[in-house]
């Protein structure tokens, strides 16, 4: 009888530790598949679109501060997570980000033409 109360414990606790584990992981691939279909059809979307993936991103932010990741989890959900939030900063500033990007060199030049002194 005893055996059997061991085992039905010993059982119970391996599930529970495997469940853990099971949804710590898939709150990880929830955060990669948000940050994948962000980059990949982000620009289709309308302002309610993007709402609900910035909840949906909260959500998943909640969700996974429940569990703790090693340093090596950390780094990729914090890459994951500034992919998303530079994807919702860009359409927030209706991709001032990207323009601001396409500029650098331009922006380079107008700097050294400024600083530039020819004597005069």
């Amino acid at each position: 009888m005893k055996r059997v109360i061991v085992t039905g414990l010993f059982a119970i606790i391996c599930f529970l530790l495997l469940t853990a584990c099971s949804e710590k992981q898939k709150a990880l691939d929830e955060l990669e598949d948000l940050t994948e279909n962000i980059e990949k059809h982000g620009d289709s979307w309308d302002d309610v679109e993007w709402k609900q993936k910035a909840d949906e991103f909260l959500k998943l932010q909640s969700e996974m501060r429940k569990y703790d990741y090693n340093s090596e989890e950390n780094q990729e959900i914090g890459n994951l997570e500034g992919r998303c939030l530079s994807a919702f900063a860009n359409h927030a500033s209706g991709g001032l980000l990207e323009k601001m990007k396409g500029m650098s060199h331009e922006l380079n030049g107008i700097i050294n033409g400024f600083l530039k002194d020819d004597g005069n």
